[in-house]
């Protein structure tokens, strides 16, 4: 069980599941704004350097 709360500090593990929820919010049309193709390049750069930032913040890997 302490195996799973260190799994749920991991920010890296947050934001992707954060992504992932309002990717399928959107795919099941739970949003009325459409963005544009600017903001989707932009956002398509943005996440992937989030993930980069927050990996260099975390200290240990997550133990499978």
């Amino acid at each position: 069980m302490n195996n799973f709360k260190d799994k749920l500090k991991s920010k890296t593990l947050w934001f992707g599941a954060l992504f992932l929820i309002v990717a399928i919010a959107n795919l099941f049309g739970f949003s009325e704004f459409k963005p544009d193709g600017d903001l989707l390049a932009i956002l398509a750069v943005i996440q992937p350097l989030v993930m980069i930032i927050l990996r260099f913040f975390t200290k240990e890997p997550i133990h499978l």
